[in-house]
């Protein structure tokens, strides 16, 4: 992959020590001074509403409330109060989430992309390209791994703050001049190696954010986009930071220790703008706010207290579609005007404590039921170990020693209390029929599967706030593929023209193509002259019969897309994203449903009216099968997709597949 060399030179940590490089204060200006108290005056505001009490939060403080529903979805065992308490949780609630998150984890939350142009003509091929290129960025960054970890959060606290942004990895590399491994180790001064950053190219992240680290502006406003601003807060350390920030012109101001902290200031009219932070941290440590303000398209950035960007900095710099780059996700809205949603543990708090308590009383009777205090009247010194079995004692009237008081155990009305308690804990979650336990009597697979519907209807909110939430996701993806990676990669001399060239980002990625239901791949290309050059409809039919000729080759069927990377970067479109959740992994009912509509489908239709490549792939998928190996390739279909018709919009005509020279082709073929 080419780089990109920084020209800046940043020591190392060893470096700066040793030089002793003083930390001084930025010259501000005195309208950046203004700038920076009025951030300071909102960060410190809504750190304050994370310390109020609200009703909302069952008259507690937002970190409170966090930290409680932290406790109860990880099974916290608190530490014994009395002697005689027994270390023990149930782990309800926790398993009760682990099984919603599985449940939600086997659905697939892919979205389906619709593009519309200004006059809200619909563009299909631009929605089919942008959904592949969504699908692609997402293997890239490894979603997959990620959304576990966003779900978690989303179950476990009731909201989920999701962070999307362009990530630029940069490293430090070394190239070795003289010597090498062995010689250094032989001779240290037979070694020498040069030291350069160099800037690999960026690509599209999406990061959770810890809930204590955002901090809204209104936390009476539900939506997210509808807010003043928005802070997040993160806290990195300092070698870290100065890989990302190092070639800054600000980053020489950032200090290792910060002496202010909002938190414990109650007047921030007379502080200076450098070396504070919102809470307190270690040494070597840096906050990172990241200040968003939609309103006035701002965007801030403060390194412990150092403001990194120019005053008013524009906010579409970092996020192209106007919107506050942080999806947010919500279990079960409290209400329209509060910004934060319950989670199941919050639900069942009060419940779990009440039922881990009956565990322990439970337990402590048992304990007194099977070895029970006793009363010795003998007037000798009797060890305990003579109530062991078969202990033979001599001289001890057995009549003088019995237990101290009652010990029956637990009792029929305990143990039903002790059920009832559990009853009250599922009804207010999913009962066992969801995570597959086993049920009292001998239900039928009807009433099972009745029961399992019903649970899941019992989702039904859980559900909708995933689909939003990725539907909040998608939306910010898409805004920043168009805008970033529509970019030049880099550039290169064409030897035969003697001109530099830009170098465009390509890639395939599998798909199924709307125009018959068949799995293949797409090639996509966002440079523009391989989108212009060719047109003509003998560049088209050349383009046809290469993928024909691909698909006859390699089984594999191809297409080919070719996008203006700098129309696209003018364009205004309306998006429309639809999601709708299905299942992974089927069960072997949804098998045999399939199976019976198939046989309807023929029955009333027949059988030319089924698409029959579709209809294999999902038998074969059904059936836990691989399509590609279970079926064998017949007569290939060479139809192509047809032609659009001829008022459809310029934009529409430009994402039909154009064709380039063979060679070129064969170079997309490796993307």
């Amino acid at each position: 992959m080419p780089t990109q060399e920084i020209k800046t030179v940043i020591q190392t940590a060893f470096e700066k020590e040793k030089t002793g490089e003083a930390i001084f204060s930025p010259i501000y200006s005195n309208e950046e001074m203004e700038y920076n108290r009025f951030w300071m005056k909102r960060a410190q505001s809504a750190y304050n509403q994370h310390t109020g009490l609200f009703t909302e939060f069952d008259d507690k403080s937002f970190l409170d409330w966090v930290e409680t529903n932290r406790k109860s979805s990880n099974s916290y065992n608190p530490p014994k109060t009395n002697e005689e308490d027994s270390r023990i949780v149930s782990g309800i609630t926790r398993e009760k989430n682990n099984t919603i998150l599985s449940a939600l984890l086997n659905f697939n939350f892919e979205g389906n992309i619709t593009a519309y142009d200004q006059e809200d003509n619909k563009l299909r091929e631009m929605g089919y390209v942008v959904e592949d290129s969504v699908r692609k960025s997402r293997t890239l960054e490894g979603y997959e791994a990620k959304r576990l970890l966003y779900y978690k959060e989303f179950l476990d606290q009731g909201n989920v703050f999701v962070l999307e942004f362009e990530k630029e990895n940069i490293i430090c590399d070394k190239k070795v001049l003289r010597g090498n491994l062995k010689e250094a180790g032989k001779n240290l001064k037979s070694v020498s190696w040069e030291k350069k950053l160099k800037r690999l190219y960026s690509s599209c992240e999406s990061e959770m954010i810890s809930i204590e680290d955002v901090y809204l502006g209104n936390i009476k406003e539900f939506f997210i986009q509808k807010q003043p601003y928005v802070i997040i807060r993160m806290v990195k350390h300092y070698e870290v930071e100065k890989q990302k920030y190092g070639d800054w012109e600000r980053w020489q101001n950032v200090s290792r220790k910060v002496q202010t902290f909002l938190s414990q200031s109650q007047d921030i009219t007379s502080q200076d703008f450098n070396n504070w932070s919102m809470v307190t941290i270690e040494e070597n440590m840096v906050e990172e706010l990241h200040c968003f303000d939609p309103i006035n398209n701002e965007y801030a950035i403060f390194l412990n207290g150092i403001s990194m960007l120019p005053k008013e900095f524009p906010l579409t710099a970092i996020s192209p579609s106007r919107l506050i780059p942080i999806a947010k996700g919500d279990n079960e809205p409290i209400s329209r005007y509060f910004a934060y949603s319950r989670s199941t543990s919050s639900k069942t708090e009060v419940d779990q404590k009440y039922f881990d308590e009956w565990l322990r009383v439970l337990l402590l009777k048992s304990k007194k039921s099977a070895d029970p205090p006793m009363a010795n009247n003998t007037g000798k010194i009797i060890s305990r170990k003579l109530m062991l079995p078969g202990k033979i004692a001599q001289g001890i009237n057995p009549a003088l020693i019995g237990p101290i008081g009652p010990t029956e155990g637990m009792t029929q009305a305990e143990f039903a209390m002790f059920s009832l308690v559990k009853q009250i804990i599922n009804e207010k979650s999913f009962d066992p029929t969801l995570s597959g336990d086993e049920i009292g009597g001998n239900p039928t697979a009807t009433e099972m599967i009745q029961r399992k519907q019903q649970q899941m209807m019992k989702l039904g909110q859980t559900i909708m706030g995933i689909v939003e939430f990725e539907k909040q996701l998608i939306r910010l993806r898409i805004f920043n593929i168009l805008a970033n990676w529509t970019k030049p990669l880099d550039e290169k001399i064409d030897e035969i023209k003697k001109e530099i060239k830009k170098i465009y980002r390509s890639f395939s990625v599998e798909t199924t193509f709307q125009d018959n239901g068949k799995r293949g791949r797409r090639i996509i290309s966002f440079d523009p002259s391989l989108q212009s050059a060719f047109k003509d409809k003998e560049s088209l039919k050349m383009l046809a019969d290469y993928e024909n000729e691909i698909k006859k080759r390699n089984g594999e069927e191809v297409r080919f897309t070719f996008l203006n990377s700098e129309e696209l970067k003018t364009i205004d479109l309306r998006w429309e994203i639809d999601i709708t959740p299905t299942e992974k992994h089927s069960s072997t009912l949804d098998s045999a449903m399939f199976s019976k509509d198939l046989a309807e489908a023929y029955q009333f239709f027949g059988p030319q009216s089924v698409n029959q490549s579709y209809a294999k792939e999902k038998f074969a998928v059904l059936k836990k099968l691989d399509p590609d190996r279970f079926f064998s390739e017949g007569q290939q279909n060479t139809s192509m997709m047809s032609s659009e018709t001829t008022n459809q919009s310029v934009l529409e005509a430009q994402m039909m597949p154009k064709t380039q020279k063979e060679s070129s082709l064969n170079m997309l073929l490796k993307a």
